[in-house]
């Protein structure tokens, strides 16, 4: 009984240790992405970092299908896979801005034989040295050097010890690996991954940092903490889409993402039919002023460097509240046009800035821009402005229509989110003679920019659901070239 209980004891205690082995070994099986990841766990210069893969990206784009560039790309192509695994994502790091002003970045490939890279390498003409298990080269801004598990990349501008900094590099990507939202990040799909520090961009790269006090620094420390900006990028069927997610604190999106309720009647505001392009904001104008006046409290003098003696004694007058009390941060454009005039090229629009809380400013900083501003005089000749209750409208002096916008489908949260963009190309391609080489956009459906506090989305959508749209560009560009041999034949 006493041995049993013994064996219990002893079972207890070697349990954690074994775990601990088993953690610790998953450290040691050096990959692309363990290596990038341990890197970004070691270095607090880290600000982006991700994952691309490019021969997804090849052959989403048909490239393989093509015999006039699959010649030479495939060729090359299969040379490497002898030696570095391509079915697997590349990934990146990229240091901040040092003291220097100098970037460097790093980059990370599975290796599936370092014999066959080397002689890849060695028939591209580079004569590798050796440091230990290591084969390398530096020329210039690049260093890169390999083992039998990884290759590593580095650019760094300046002068610097590439074989000093690779092996540190190889060191360093055995080490401990990053968790939570980094590696949460790194294991997102998609042809393009990034993550973007909050946190690491404040503290390195922000040159208003340096006009804080401490307690601004604690506190914007406090709100950017494990703050990350999440982007994918991935070609589809029929679209290409960009999601980027803000994984960063309420209390930061409070201060710093400045969401509203939708904008009223926005479309009574706006003139000249069917709308194909146009951008809206729609953000609270008191949380950007007062967001500015906490963290860049010289912002409204730097502005008022560049104005006019008039503008800049108004500016100044109103004091920490300029923004606010000039705009309320409502703000919206279409461009529009008579779809039967193939040719029209006056481009005609429609527009409205919304006023502040003191509505007579905006007019005001208007008419004292137009008398001493050359260059807005110019712009007023081809612009007619009008003031509105709550708001000042402009559109162009040559448009006439004054029928309702119509927006199309696509523009479903145009006014509702707090940024917006448009362009529908059926409609826009209605406009304009499109020279040869711009008219892919025949085969684009829409385009959008939808920007809330969670997450901006870009997609862009063509005519064709049923192809890769990467395939649809590299085939109209192949015929378009394939044309052109054929004119120069005759």
């Amino acid at each position: 009984m006493k041995k049993l209980m013994k064996l219990h004891l002893k079972s207890l205690f070697l349990l954690p240790l074994l775990l601990l082995f088993v953690a610790c070994g998953k450290k040691n099986d050096l990959s692309a992405e363990s290596a990038i990841s341990a890197i970004i766990a070691k270095n607090e210069k880290i600000i982006s970092f991700g994952h691309v893969s490019p021969l997804e990206i090849l052959n989403k784009a048909g490239i393989q299908k093509i015999p006039q560039i699959n010649l030479l790309v495939g060729a090359q192509l299969a040379l490497w896979q002898k030696g570095i695994d391509l079915e697997r994502p590349i990934y990146y790091a990229i240091e901040g801005l040092d003291a220097s002003q100098q970037l460097t970045t790093y980059g990370v490939i599975n290796v599936k034989n370092k014999d066959s890279l080397n002689d890849v390498i060695s028939q591209m003409g580079y004569t590798l040295e050796k440091s230990n298990d290591l084969l390398y080269y530096q020329e210039n801004d690049v260093t890169f050097g390999f083992d039998d598990k990884i290759l590593i990349v580095i650019t760094k501008s300046g002068e610097y010890d590439g074989k000093s900094l690779l092996t540190k590099t190889f060191e360093t990507a055995k080490g401990d690996l990053s968790e939570g939202k980094v590696a949460d990040i790194l294991a997102q799909e998609g042809d393009f991954v990034s993550g973007m520090s909050i946190e690491r961009v404040f503290n390195l790269s922000n040159p208003i940092i340096g006009n804080l006090t401490e307690k601004q620094k604690n506190e914007l420390a406090d709100l950017t903490s494990d703050g990350y900006v999440q982007s994918a990028l991935t070609f589809d069927n029929g679209e290409m889409r960009l999601t980027s997610k803000n994984l960063y604190s309420e209390e930061l999106k409070d201060r710093f993402y400045t969401d509203k309720a939708p904008m009223k009647s926005f479309t009574n505001k706006l003139k000249g039919g069917p709308a194909w392009m146009g951008f809206a904001l729609n953000i609270d104008m008191k949380k950007t002023n007062d967001f500015i006046n906490e963290f860049a409290p010289n912002f409204f003098k730097e502005i008022a460097k560049n104005l006019s003696s008039e503008a800049k004694l108004l500016m100044l007058s109103l004091g920490d509240k300029a923004l606010s009390k000039l705009l309320s941060g409502e703000f919206a454009v279409v461009k529009t046009g008579n779809a039967t005039r193939t040719l029209d090229m006056t481009q005609n629009f429609s527009g409205f800035i919304g006023n502040g809380s003191d509505k007579s400013l905006l007019p005001m900083i208007m008419d004292i821009a137009a008398k001493k501003n050359n260059e807005f005089n110019d712009l007023t000749e081809k612009v007619q402005y009008t003031n509105r209750p709550g708001y000042v409208a402009f559109s162009a002096k040559e448009d006439t229509d004054n029928r309702p916008v119509k927006l199309p489908a696509c523009a479903t949260n145009f006014g509702k989110s707090s940024m917006y963009f448009f362009v529908d190309f059926k409609e826009m391609t209605k406009q304009f003679e499109l020279p040869k080489e711009l008219q892919i956009m025949r085969e684009f459906d829409h385009f959008i920019i939808d920007g809330t506090r969670d997450e901006t989305t870009i997609v862009l959508k063509s005519k064709n659901p049923n192809k890769n749209i990467l395939q649809q560009i590299t085939d109209f560009y192949m015929k378009m070239y394939l044309s052109g041999q054929n004119d120069l034949a005759y």
